[in-house]
């Protein structure tokens, strides 16, 4: 397995890319159906991805290939600047494969398009992984996410959720996934079918949102809307315990302290999308009434010996291609200036790529939950692992001073409530 990433500037530059990639290709003496590109846009200007679509078309016609705007672009373990980002992974064992589907997944067509999903997995035995870019704003998922947990355990889920820099709080509707196997499309999922018997993955996920105060109980929920906590309205209490003014700046700020639910003993959080009229908060997606959560913070030391754990456990399945999801509010967090410390580790194992989402999907055990503010990583390899592990400089993480009392704060909160 090989991966060539490029951080888009100019049309010569994307060029010479291609040219590059196949020299590669001729001189392996492979087909271009064993590539598959990934493009992806940080804005959700339909006018910026259709060029590049043209010319990849054009010099590669018979190559797979899927995109998704997202809120970021994940070049060799960091996020770029640059608009656009393209990575090409090349499938150099004959018996590796990848097929891409794109169904529509809007409230009228979802039960239809998870049959198809389904049946095109159960029709495949070669299958041992699928991949989801899909756009989320509005969709529940719940449903989806059952369904897809009934596939053989073997399988492995996980992907992401379409985001852009220039949605405006939060707002993703406007997003949009495209792929070989269809159009520009809002409310689409893209679906990568890899696997053969030479392909190998292995999946993980990054926190370090621990929890802060007292428990609630969701007394009222509606799909992704959260309608009350504790008989309150959802949004007075952060309101209250948080003291997070409505305006502008509120999408931002509640973003850093998501709410955390578990599911099967496996963790997962909703970010804040939105405050509505109401009281109520729009979630990042759907939330069960009657289940128990907490506010949570972020913790940056949890953060990152979550991340040196996951180091040290994908360097010794010893990757070829690392691909990472990675949630907007983690750059809310950190600060778009200090969160690839948390991604460009990865990159001393492997080729690393990816992009910042409004959710991240992930089969933990059996069940498939889609995440808020957590990263998701998909390692892979062709064959069997190579013996010599590499030696990790595992890093020592820059971490501010008002991070550092934000903790101190939350023990505290913490301390007392207990």
């Amino acid at each position: 397995m090989k991966q060539f990433q490029i951080m888009l500037a100019r049309e010569s530059t994307l060029m010479a890319w291609f040219r590059k990639i196949r020299s590669y290709l001729e001189a392996a003496d492979l087909p271009e159906e064993a590539m598959l590109f990934r493009i992806f846009s940080d804005t959700a200007d339909e006018a910026q991805v259709l060029p590049v679509l043209e010319k990849l078309k054009s010099f590669f016609p018979d190559a797979a290939y899927a995109g998704t705007t997202t809120a970021g672009n994940i070049v060799h373990g960091s996020l770029m600047d640059a608009h656009m980002a393209l990575t090409c992974t090349i499938l150099e064992e004959p018996d590796s494969r990848t097929e891409v589907l794109q169904l529509p997944m809007d409230s009228a067509h979802q039960e239809e398009s998870t049959r198809i999903l389904l049946d095109r997995i159960a029709g495949s035995p070669w299958v041992k992984a699928v991949e989801i870019m899909m756009t989320l704003s509005d969709l529940d998922l719940r449903r989806f996410c059952q369904e897809l947990s009934s596939v053989d355990e073997s399988i492995r889920i996980y992907g992401g959720g379409t985001n852009a820099r220039d949605a405006h709080n939060g707002d993703t509707s406007r997003t949009f996934v495209f792929s070989c196997a269809g159009g520009i499309e809002r409310h689409q999922g893209v679906f990568i079918l890899q696997g053969g018997p030479s392909f190998h993955i292995d999946t993980r996920y990054l926190i370090g949102w621990n929890r802060i105060g007292k428990p609630f109980r969701v007394t009222g929920a509606r799909g992704n809307m959260l309608l009350t906590l504790n008989g309150r309205p959802a949004r007075e209490v952060y309101r209250h315990y948080l003291q997070i003014p409505e305006g502008e700046h509120f999408f931002r700020l509640a973003n850093v302290f998501p709410l955390a639910f578990e599911s099967g003993g496996t963790p997962y959080l909703r970010i804040i999308v939105s405050n509505q009229e109401d009281g109520s908060l729009r979630l990042g997606s759907f939330v069960d009434e009657d289940s128990v959560c907490s506010i949570t913070y972020g913790d940056p030391d949890a953060i990152m010996e979550s991340m040196k754990s996951n180091l040290v456990r994908i360097n010794e399945f010893a990757p070829q291609v690392i691909e990472l999801f990675s949630c907007v509010a983690r750059q809310y967090f950190w600060g778009a200036g200090v969160v690839s410390q948390e991604t460009m580790p990865f990159e001393e194992i492997a080729s690393t790529s990816g992009y910042y989402t409004s959710g991240e999907f992930l089969r933990t055990r059996r069940e498939v939950l889609l995440h808020n503010s957590t990263i998701v990583i998909a390692a892979m390899r062709e064959g069997e692992a190579v013996s010599e592990e590499k030696e990790l400089d595992l890093p020592e993480v820059e971490v501010t001073h008002q991070l550092r009392v934000s903790k101190c704060l939350a023990a505290f909160i913490n301390a007392q409530t207990e």
